[in-house]
C-alpha cells in the first residue's frame, strides 16, 4: 500500500497498465506516445511510492513480481472507473458516439465480419474498428474492447462465450483436379500437392490441422494469411484446407465431403461490459448473427 495516498500519481496507472501489456519499455513508451526513459521513471515512482518492487525483467521482457499481480487488478479497476466516467461525463454534455474496437482473428474477420459490420452499422450511432489480426487477440492487454479468436481465452475480469463452433474441408480448383489423379480415400491426400500455413508463424494450435492428415505432406505455397491460401487454391496450385462460410462463396471444389475438420470461435469482453452500450450493442449483434448463419458456418453436414 502506499506509505501516503497524497504521494500517489494517479497517471502512473497508465503507465503500470502499458508495461503489463507491452511487456517492454519501448512498447509502452509507443502506446503512450513518450519515450522508454520516461516510462522507466514513472514505475519507478511508483514502486517507491508503493513501497513494493512491481515488476521484474529478463529476456522476455518485464514480468510482474507477486505484487505486481496484487496491484494489477486495482489498477485495473481504477482504469475502468475512469472510463466510465469519461462516458457518463460527455454523454452528458454532447453527443455521444462510443468507438468500438473489435480484434478478430484474419480469416472470419476479413471474410464474414467485414462485410455483417458494413451494413450493420449504417443504421448505428457507433464509431467501429475491425482490427483484423494474424495473431490472437486479447482484451486483458486492452487490444480491443471485444476479441474474437479460436481458442478458449484466459485472464482475469473478463467474460467468455463459444461463439460459434465451424467446420472445415479440404477445396480444390477444378483446373488442380483435373490434372491430378482422383483423390477416392483419405490415404491419397499425402499424394498430392498443398497449400497452408507457414509452419513457424502459426500462431494457434487451432490452425495445425494437416497434421491430422499426416506429417511430410508435400507444401507447394505457404501462406500467413487465410486469404493468401484461398487465391492460391482459386489459382490451381494445390489442395487447400479451408472454412465452409470461405470456400463456399468461390468455384471450388470439396475434396472427400466425408472429411472434415471441427473448430470454435470464442467471442470474450472485460466483466463490465454491460456499463458501455455500444460495446454491449456490438457484442450482441455479434452473437445474434453467428448464431443466425450457425448453417453457413457447419454446412449441410451439421
Amino acid at each position: 500500500m502506499p506509505r501516503d495516498w497524497n504521494e500517489l500519481n494517479w497517471d502512473d496507472i497508465k503507465f503500470f497498465l502499458a508495461l503489463v501489456r507491452r511487456k517492454r519499455l519501448t512498447g509502452a513508451a509507443h502506446e503512450l506516445q513518450t519515450s522508454h526513459v520516461t516510462v522507466s521513471n514513472r514505475i519507478a515512482q511508483l514502486e517507491k511510492v508503493t513501497g513494493q518492487r512491481l515488476f521484474s525483467q529478463n529476456n522476455d521482457g518485464f514480468k510482474l513480481t507477486r505484487e505486481g499481480k496484487t496491484f494489477l487488478p486495482f489498477a485495473e479497476e481504477c482504469e475502468r472507473q475512469l472510463q466510465l466516467a469519461a462516458t457518463a461525463s460527455l454523454s452528458d454534455t454532447t453527443p455521444f458516439r462510443p468507438c468500438v474496437r473489435v480484434g478478430v482473428t484474419e480469416g472470419i474477420g476479413n471474410t464474414y465480419f467485414s462485410r455483417i459490420f458494413s451494413n450493420w452499422v449504417i443504421e448505428r450511432d457507433i464509431e467501429l474498428e475491425l482490427v483484423t489480426l494474424t495473431k490472437l487477440s486479447r482484451v486483458t492487454q486492452r487490444e480491443a474492447d471485444i476479441c474474437v479468436n479460436m481458442e478458449e481465452p484466459d485472464g482475469q475480469n473478463i467474460i467468455k462465450q463459444v461463439l460459434t463452433p465451424y467446420r472445415l474441408g479440404i477445396y480444390a480448383a477444378k483446373s488442380y483436379l483435373k490434372r491430378s489423379e482422383p483423390i477416392i480415400e483419405q490415404s491419397q491426400l499425402r499424394d498430392h500437392l498443398w497449400i497452408g500455413y507457414v509452419d513457424d508463424l502459426i500462431f494457434s494450435s487451432a490452425l495445425t490441422y494437416h497434421r491430422e492428415i499426416g506429417e511430410n505432406l508435400k507444401f507447394v505455397f505457404r501462406g500467413t494469411t487465410l486469404l493468401a491460401q484461398l487465391q492460391a487454391a482459386i489459382s490451381g496450385v494445390g489442395l487447400a484446407i479451408l472454412p465452409y462460410y470461405v470456400a463456399n462463396d468461390h468455384n471450388l471444389v470439396r475434396v472427400l465431403p466425408d472429411f472434415w475438420f471441427d473448430r470454435t470461435y470464442w467471442i470474450s469482453a472485460t466483466t463490465d461490459l454491460h456499463r458501455f452500450p455500444g460495446q454491449s450493442a456490438v457484442w450482441q449483434f455479434i452473437k445474434s448473427a453467428c448464431n443466425a448463419d450457425r448453417s453457413l458456418f457447419m454446412g449441410n453436414s451439421d
